[in-house]
C-alpha cells in the first residue's frame, strides 16, 4: 500500500511503499478485532504495529463487505534525519472487501492516524494510508 505523511516537521520520505500482514478475528458477524504489522520502504523506513476493532456492514445483496475501524498504533521510524524515533497514536479508517470466492477477497483500506513521536522534543507524525488488500479466510 501507500503510506503518506500529513504535515509535521519530521524529515524522511513523504510517501512510502509498505508491505504488511494482518490477522482478524470475528467476535460476532459484524464486530471483529485485528492486529496488523507493516514495513515501509523509502529513503526512511517505518515499522508499524497496530491493533484495533472493525465493524462490518452485513446483509448486503452484493459480494462486498464494507467496514469502519478504530486502532492504536506504535511506529518505529528509522533513518529520519539520521535518527531512529518511536511514535504512538490512534486512528480510524474505512474499507471494503470484495469476495472473489467464498474465502478469498480483494479490497481497499484507507486509514488516518494522529501520532506523536516520543522523547525530549515530541512532534506530530500524522499519516494517511491507502492499502490494496488480498485476504484469505482460514
Amino acid at each position: 500500500g501507500v503510506d503518506s505523511k500529513m504535515g509535521g516537521r519530521l524529515g524522511g520520505s513523504d510517501v512510502l511503499l509498505s508491505i504488511g500482514a494482518d490477522v482478524e478475528y470475528a467476535l460476532e458477524s459484524q464486530i471483529g478485532i485485528y492486529a496488523r504489522g507493516d514495513f515501509g520502504l523509502g529513503s526512511s523506513q517505518t515499522i508499524k504495529l497496530e491493533t484495533g476493532a472493525k465493524y462490518r456492514f452485513t446483509g448486503l445483496d452484493f459480494p462486498i463487505s464494507p467496514y469502519v475501524s478504530a486502532h492504536l498504533r506504535v511506529t518505529h521510524l528509522m533513518n529520519i534525519v539520521g535518527a531512529n524515533l518511536w511514535a504512538m497514536g490512534a486512528g480510524a479508517g474505512a474499507g471494503v472487501d470484495y469476495f472473489l470466492t467464498r474465502k478469498f477477497t480483494a479490497g481497499l483500506d484507507v486509514t488516518f492516524d494522529l501520532s506523536s513521536t516520543l522523547g525530549e522534543q515530541p512532534t506530530a507524525y500524522n499519516t494517511s494510508n491507502v492499502v490494496l488488500t488480498a485476504r484469505y479466510a482460514f
